[in-house]
């Protein structure tokens, strides 16, 4: 058994847990951990760009309010404030580390629209490999750092915990158990669920092991029931399927169905309307037998604007100038997470989450387009921010204690505490663990999730598919794709209205019962508990935010 001891250790390998480790590595001794490499995060594959407001045109307050609009009322609106005027100040950030965003003729920032954005908005970078580019550039940077180490093979299996506080993880690496303690926090950015469903636009490793890790070591959950479906993955075998970025519409491409006919043409904004409902147009299309295509056929050099995109459509022997290619919606983005302030600060000591595994309150209902690599660049921001003002300092302006481990190589070695060799903060009390899902558990879940929980609900299916999953739970009680599972069939079927991404057949109105109120879980032992809160209350906050919540039926099938 390996054992190590640093000051932050960081789970995942996205741009929210990059960022995050090397800004915490200017003053501390940071490790980040992942199970794979940053090529395998839905931030590498992320071929939208990142929502900032800088035209004259524009504001902060006006990305702002689309954000609300199509968050539908459970958004933090001072979250989403921060978020809106802090975007021009962190593209400003990416372009000073190196970050080459797409430009016009004159030089200037070339700025996309996408579906619900009122301006056109979005920074790009490398066409539609934004999130690469983005990732590459913070990387490139974080390499630099001596106090930063990086490991891209450990699997995270468990949370350490000493008198009610995280203090570090386990797991597993290179064949071998590794014991990885934190003197000031552990921050998972371990990404969303999307594998979760059958059909969906995320890498292989997003089943949401570490939204489950956490829940069950006691951190909250929140808007469980708010899956985010793209409305335009392609068509073809194959999971994950490839992703059509909405920017191909934002650029001029069309919904038709198989007799060409405007799919989206009766709608105000037409192809660029919420992802919600373009996804449920589609997938009612798909129900009654038809078929709907994408016809970028009006966009101009397509390959030169969407060059990943153009590849993967050449290797399936489609030509866009040519040719509408089909398509239909897929599992994309997860609203739900691990209840968070900005800063990643969560119900459980010790803890930190950011990115997709969290729920800020920023998204709501139903995540407004290319808000969720800022959301990941915000955070990591606020937690550094939130750690270095609680650091003391000493006359070298160096943390008291601290040896930097100076021209050091970063990648692969372990930052080590300056105490007795092997010792961590206080030896755990607990360890909470949770045991890797195999394909077989992993399909049944998604067929589960696919018929009872996926674009539209009703009654009748989550019911069924809640006992489905209670089976599966009493023969992998330890199972977190079925913990999940369980999660977000229950707040379905608790919240009895649509509402953004939850759309139920049997009551597609939303209801005011339902305003600013979202649905908190807490684990008690075996037992799942929902109670209702103020979309708008803080979370993060020790006290289990007790004062706003209200009981719920619990009520199981």
């Amino acid at each position: 058994m390996t054992r190590e001891v640093c000051d932050f250790v960081v789970v995942g390998s996205g741009l929210a847990g990059t960022t995050a480790s090397w800004l915490l590595a200017e003053f501390s001794e940071v490790l980040q951990v992942s199970q794979t490499p940053p090529e395998g995060s839905n931030s590498w594959a992320a071929q939208g760009g990142v929502a900032a407001a800088t035209r004259d045109s524009d504001s902060p307050r006006l990305h702002a309010l689309d954000t609300l609009a199509a968050g539908k009322g459970l958004c933090d609106a001072r979250h989403v404030q921060r978020l809106a005027e802090r975007a021009p100040q962190l593209m400003a950030w990416l372009a000073s580390i190196g970050a080459a965003f797409d430009r016009d003729e004159a030089g200037q920032v070339r700025l996309g629209l996408e579906g619900a954005h009122s301006q056109p908005r979005i920074w790009h970078a490398g066409g539609d490999a934004t999130g690469r580019h983005l990732l590459q550039a913070v990387r490139e940077a974080a390499s630099r750092q001596p106090n930063l180490a990086c490991w891209t093979d450990m699997q995270v299996r468990g949370l350490l915990l000493s008198g009610g506080r995280v203090v570090g993880v386990s797991g597993l690496r290179r064949g071998r158990t590794v014991i990885v303690y934190a003197r000031r926090a552990v921050i998972l950015a371990s990404g969303g669920i999307g594998q979760l469903y059958p059909y969906t636009s995320n890498p292989q490793g997003a089943v949401g092991s570490g939204i489950a890790l956490a829940y069950r070591a006691g951190a909250q959950a929140a808007n469980m029931e708010f899956v985010q479906f793209h409305p335009t993955v392609l068509d073809v075998p194959g999971n994950p399927r490839f992703l059509i970025s909405e920017a191909v519409r934002g650029a001029g491409a069309r919904l038709i169905d198989e007799r060409g006919e405007p799919l989206m043409a009766t709608f105000p904004r037409q192809d660029l309307e919420p992802r919600d409902v373009v996804a449920r147009q589609i997938h009612q299309r798909l129900l009654t037998g038809g078929r709907v295509f994408l016809d970028a056929r009006r966009v101009a050099d397509f390959a030169d604007h969407f060059p990943t995109i153009a590849q993967r459509l050449a290797e399936c022997g489609i030509h866009p100038a040519r040719d509408p290619f089909p398509v239909a919606p897929a599992a994309h983005f997860f609203m739900g997470g691990i209840r968070a302030d900005l800063s990643g600060r969560t119900s459980l000591p010790g803890l930190f989450v950011l990115g997709e595994a969290a729920c800020t309150g920023v998204h709501g209902a139903n995540r407004l387009a290319s808000n969720s690599l800022l959301e990941c660049l915000l955070m990591a921001h606020e937690c550094a921010a939130h750690w270095r003002s609680r650091e003391t300092r000493g006359a070298d302006g160096r943390i008291e204690g601290m040896t930097a481990r100076r021209n050091t190589p970063a990648a692969d070695q372990a930052p080590r505490w300056t105490g007795a060799a092997g010792a961590g903060p206080g030896e755990a009390e607990e360890q909470v663990e949770i045991r890797p899902d195999d394909e077989p558990l992993l399909n049944e879940v998604r067929q589960i999730l696919w018929t009872a929980g996926g674009i539209v609900r009703d009654e009748a299916n989550l019911t069924s598919g809640l006992r489905r999953v209670a089976d599966l739970a009493a023969q992998r009680p330890d199972s977190p794709a079925v913990t999940l599972a369980t999660l977000i069939l229950r707040a379905a079927r608790l919240r009895d209205e649509s509402r953004g991404a939850h759309f139920r057949s049997d009551a597609p109105e939303t209801s005011s019962a339902w305003d600013d109120a979202v649905i908190v879980w807490e684990r008690h032992g075996t037992d799942d508990v929902p109670r209702t809160a103020s979309a708008t209350a803080a979370p993060g906050c020790t006290e289990s935010a007790a004062a706003s919540l209200v009981n719920t039926s619990a009520a199981q099938p």
